[in-house]
């Protein structure tokens, strides 16, 4: 029969790897989304021909990536983002499951309430792991930086300090 630490580890392997493969799956879409958010096409600029430029789509993002880089530019990077994903949600479930050991042993049993509570708190414990990842994913989707994670590591930190790593930290407040 297998410890509470052993399933808890077992648990958060398999968080791990479920992470690894959404990220596969929706990957794509989050390349495209990332590029039409740091877009420079918007509405009333003018293009090379001094036509009124049209804002973006995610249809025009698309296809400008595969024109480019064909299949491989809806991947570029995949790796980092299935680490970070898969990081995320393994330190997930392990916070959550000493997280709700914690409060049953000093509070006794769980209600919505304080389940959702626990829920926040294990969210906030793979932070500090798992918005650094981001930010350099996030770089290389966008093409920010080239594809070398260590030298956009070292940007990043040149840029903004090592507070450079968690902006955006403060969305998950919300």
């Amino acid at each position: 029969m297998a410890s509470q630490g052993q399933e808890a580890f077992a648990e958060a392997i398999s968080a791990g790897l479920g992470g690894a493969f959404s990220s596969s799956a929706l990957y794509p879409i989050e390349i495209v989304k990332n590029r039409l958010q740091t877009s420079q096409k918007k509405q009333g600029k003018k293009d090379e021909d001094g036509k009124e430029a049209e804002a973006d789509s995610m249809s025009s993002v698309a296809n400008d990536l595969y024109r480019e880089s064909g299949m491989g530019g809806f991947y570029k990077g995949f790796q980092y983002s299935a680490m970070q994903s898969a990081t995320e949600k393994a330190i997930y479930f392990y916070g959550y499951t000493y997280i709700v050991r914690s409060w049953k042993l000093f509070f006794g049993d769980l209600s919505t309430g304080s389940s959702l509570l626990c829920g926040c708190l294990a969210e906030w414990v793979h932070l500090p792991i798992s918005l650094p990842i981001d930010a350099v994913t996030v770089r290389i989707q966008t093409g920010k930086g080239g594809s070398n994670p260590l030298k956009i590591l070292r940007d990043v930190i040149k840029e903004g300090g090592i507070s450079g790593l968690y902006s955006g930290w403060t969305a998950y407040l919300v």
